[in-house]
């Protein structure tokens, strides 16, 4: 009785085992054995792994997918997501989208680096669960910022040292008062070409007081014109640090178009 049971318990092994993959081809028989092989918790030790198993299961044919138990793999991956995509869309929600300032823009675009950086070392499953388009939305708006930014300057240079070409013959010159009158005439309309992006009523001012002493007090226009070049002075060190912030302006936007071309091929 003893030897029937076991030869029994033998049988149903055996058919057991006959039955672990029943209708699978060798490629079925192959993914089923890599999703069988899987760990039971995530980390980030066994991306490789999760990768090699997910190809395999969807490189079969519909009819054996229905066969495969991909149970564990479906459990990983989604822990795989919560850790890497969660944390990446956090970061892309706390994205500060105000750029009233180069330290404003700078502080953002030093964000987004640290995005892509990780994105770059996330497994491509990931990709469908990270707000591309929120980021690529928040870039759109520092690219903006930058092209404004380049435009301004192209105002702003030009005119400031036209400005300080002006105030140093204002300053130095024994010309007669029409002269000089209209050396101050020529700074505001330097002035007027500038973007607004840094204050020039300091000057304004100066300037408009110098032309009332040009006419009405000669020993006040004196210390007139030494104001004009100070003010000057300091407006050129306004606009200097203004624009410091943006020194990086082109090496930034070549960046930002490369991380687009990511976004493109990732998501």
């Amino acid at each position: 009785m003893k030897t029937r049971i076991i030869a029994l318990a033998f049988a149903a092994a055996l058919m057991a085992a006959s039955m672990t993959g029943c209708g699978l081809s060798e490629e079925g028989k192959h993914a089923q054995s890599l999703l069988n092989a899987l760990p039971e918790t995530y980390s980030a030790e066994i991306d490789a792994q999760l990768e090699e198993a997910r190809a395999a299961y969807d490189a079969l044919p519909d009819e054996e997918k229905e066969k495969v138990d991909k149970s564990a793999l479906d459990a990983l991956e989604q822990s795989m997501i919560d850790q890497y995509a969660v944390s990446i869309n956090e970061k892309i929600a706390a994205l500060e989208v105000t750029v009233g300032s180069g330290s404003d823009v700078k502080k953002m675009h030093g964000n987004i680096k640290e995005i892509f950086e990780e994105i770059e070392k996330v497994p491509r499953a990931v990709d469908a669960h990270i707000d591309y388009d929120t980021l690529a939305g928040k870039m759109a708006k520092e690219f903006e910022k930058l092209n404004d930014i380049a435009n301004d300057l192209a105002k702003d240079s030009p005119a400031c040292v036209k400005i300080m070409e002006l105030a140093t013959l204002l300053n130095g010159s024994s010309s007669r008062t029409s002269v000089l009158y209209g050396y101050c005439n020529d700074i505001q309309t330097q002035m007027n070409k500038m973007s607004g992006n840094v204050s020039t009523y300091s000057l304004q001012k100066a300037v408009d007081d110098l032309q009332d002493d040009l006419l009405y007090d000669e020993i006040s226009a004196i210390m007139g014109r030494v104001t004009v070049y100070q003010e000057v002075e300091k407006l050129s060190d306004k606009v200097v640090k203004f624009y410091e912030p943006y020194k990086n302006a082109d090496d930034m936007r070549d960046e930002l178009s490369q991380w687009t071309d990511v976004i493109v091929e990732r998501g």
